[in-house]
């Protein structure tokens, strides 16, 4: 450093976290309000996004970065709700496409447009030069994050079989074994 006095980088580190933590219990307990949790919420916006192409169960689990098992009985779900629906495929009559409800769709609009005034309340706490700066710093921050996490070998959880890159300041424990494709398998 220059020598201006900076806090700690594990202090700075701490309010980043410190904030994330606070933006997920406000972003909670306004979806909450709608009946949603974050990863139903999640599937909404995925599958507005699919718009009328749909999508297979297998690409939302990816999407979801989750394993396509654990995602059965969301959609299950899901469907009961009356949140999405299930059609089969135009191209390929094996697979299933998941699809929005018109009453998934009214959801998905209402609390997405909820969530953007929240997003807009707490940012209007900074002026447009913070908020440009704040911005600017955290996309840095984030791309080299995920460029360095990119870099890492995999490391699959043996009981979702998810695929997790192993970031350098946690420490996992328990072994872990290496594949022929150079991925680790944690048991």
């Amino acid at each position: 450093m220059d020598g201006r006095a900076f806090e700690s980088t594990t202090t700075t580190l701490e309010k980043i976290l410190g904030v994330g933590r606070l933006l997920q219990q406000s972003r909670a307990a306004f979806l909450a309000e709608f009946g949603l949790s974050e990863v139903r919420y999640r599937v909404l916006g995925v599958l507005s996004a699919a718009g009328e192409e749909g999508l297979p169960q297998a690409r939302l689990a990816e999407a979801l970065f989750q394993a396509e098992s654990s995602v059965c009985t969301l959609v299950e779900r899901m469907y009961h709700d009356d949140l999405l629906c299930r059609r089969k495929s135009s191209t390929d009559r094996r697979k299933r496409m998941l699809f929005l409800t018109e009453r998934g769709r009214t959801l998905w609009e209402t609390a997405r447009s909820r969530h953007d005034q929240e997003a807009t309340t707490t940012m209007s706490r900074l002026t447009d030069e913070q908020h440009g700066t704040l911005s600017r710093l955290l996309s840095l921050l984030l791309s080299d994050l995920q460029d360095d996490l990119n870099d890492r070998p995999l490391r699959v959880n043996a009981k979702s079989g998810v695929e997790i890159p192993q970031p350098h300041f946690f420490s996992v424990g328990g072994a872990a074994t290496v594949t022929e494709s150079g991925h680790e398998t944690l048991d």
